[in-house]
């Protein structure tokens, strides 16, 4: 296997992993680089020998994977290193007549390789001639074809092995993998991963795909940032959410508390009269105004993910609190080990996240950009961490009098409804939905168990 970095700081704590297609390699993923993420490509599968110990230094990985890089992924990567995995246009069932390429076809290829039969079927990665021709230029200059005839009876001879996506995304135009097969194979495979259509071709835009769901904490600090002023008048689901966790809490006196993102102070200004901290800290990634709850008061303009895990001074809270926030977090398994060991003994961690299916009425006009994990991922990751956890999960629907009110409750709480590398065909601008349902989890965990936490 080959492994390259194409974007390497080494500032960055987090890791995008690309398994890429058969017959392509780092190029076609050059120059691209994540706010805050080093990139590393695999490609060539004929032998399957990942060397784990490039990806040991990252705090989070995530995982990408494409076409034959779906199996090769499941037959070479250790699972329990990646924090979250998408896959698109391939199987783990690589050569399949029912869950994959149909094993005729698939053995031909092999047979009748050469370089105009290789590139017959890179044209029909694309939708059109011109986007063949703007994209060869990203793909291998000299073409080994014995090379590439090994890795397919390579890919080919390899039994079924499992592997755990968070979501599958199926191209309906795709003439590599019959669509039909994609979706027979993810019905079948563990974890029950979220299936997202696109009407595109074995080969979409794979960098705005990618750019669509990874966190961009640059991005989030910006909507936010800019949605501040007008907040708290536009977030009526979010003040549902803030009471809900407010009515989760009991008085007290004198304690210290921890809150993540806590923005213009909505949810402050509701626990505050019921905890009344003597010292609370804030962590948001822009600047905050002032809350004048507590007597002590800190102020950490942060990522909030990286300050927990790295700031000493954070330990011995009462609380951690956060409301509508740790959905926008890359690795929520690794925030709540990390938020645990900033607790005391009794300490206990009130929060809310968000649900796949959130605001699935804008799934028509994005693919999905959060990767929200599942209920039963997220108490996996909590009994990792807490020795008492609790769970409940409440639908939240918003009606609007109009698409208009509807993008403007979006805009004023932060909340973009696509990723600009994906745009909105105008087509489509008509269907803006006027009801927005949010899927809460609200979460309540107590007494750390620090003892086993570990660094995911």
């Amino acid at each position: 296997m080959r492994q390259v970095f194409t974007h390497k700081n080494p500032r960055n704590r987090r890791l995008l992993l690309v398994f890429t297609g058969w017959s392509s390699d780092e190029r076609f993923f050059a120059g691209f680089a994540p706010e805050g993420w080093d990139v590393m490509v695999c490609s060539d599968y004929e032998t399957l020998d990942f060397d784990s110990r490039l990806i040991d230094g990252y705090s989070t990985v995530y995982l990408f994977a494409w076409s034959l890089g779906v199996a090769a992924v499941a037959a070479s990567l250790p699972e329990g290193k990646i924090a979250a995995a998408v896959a698109v246009n391939g199987t783990l069932w690589p050569a399949d007549d029912m869950r994959g390429i149909p094993e005729s076809i698939f053995k031909a290829t092999e047979a009748n390789l050469d370089e105009r039969n290789l590139r017959k079927f890179r044209r029909r990665m694309f939708s059109s001639a011109q986007d063949f021709q703007e994209t060869s230029a990203l793909l291998p200059e000299n073409d080994d074809i014995e090379a590439l005839k090994r890795q397919l009876k390579a890919v080919a001879s390899r039994p079924f092995r499992p592997f755990r996506f968070r979501r599958v995304y199926i191209g309906l135009d795709d003439a590599i993998f019959p669509p039909a097969n994609q979706l027979n194979a993810w019905k079948e495979s563990p974890g029950a991963p979220e299936i997202v259509n696109l009407q595109e071709p074995h080969c979409p835009d794979l960098r705005s795909l990618i750019l669509s769901f990874l966190p961009d904490s640059r991005q989030v600090s910006s909507s936010f940032e800019r949605a501040l002023p007008h907040y708290d008048r536009h977030a009526e689901a979010q003040m549902k959410i803030a009471s809900h966790l407010a009515s989760m809490l009991t008085p007290a006196n004198g304690l210290r508390t921890l809150e993540i993102g806590s923005g213009s102070g909505l949810f402050t200004r509701l626990y505050s009269p019921i905890l009344r901290p003597h010292e609370a800290v804030f962590i948001d990634l822009y600047k905050m105004p002032r809350y004048a709850i507590a007597p002590i008061e800190i102020y950490l303009e942060a990522d909030a993910e990286e300050a927990i895990e790295r700031n000493s001074d954070l330990h011995d809270f009462d609380f951690a609190l956060s409301a509508s926030t740790i959905q926008w977090f890359a690795n929520p398994r690794a925030f709540f080990r990390n938020i645990a060991k900033t607790l005391n003994p009794e300490g206990r961690l009130i929060c809310s996240t968000f649900l796949p299916g959130n605001l699935g009425e804008l799934d028509q006009l994005r693919p999905a950009p959060i990767l929200y994990p599942s209920r039963s991922e997220l108490e996996q990751f909590l009994n990792e961490a807490f020795e008492e956890v609790m769970v409940e999960e409440e639908e939240i629907p918003v009606d609007f009098a109009s698409p208009r009110e509807a993008k403007m409750h979006l805009r004023f709480t932060g909340v973009s409804p696509r990723h600009p590398s994906l745009p909105v065909r105008p087509d489509k601008e008509t269907a803006f939905p006027t009801l927005l349902t949010y899927r809460v989890l609200y979460i309540s965990a107590a007494r750390p168990l620090t003892g086993r936490q570990e660094n995911s």
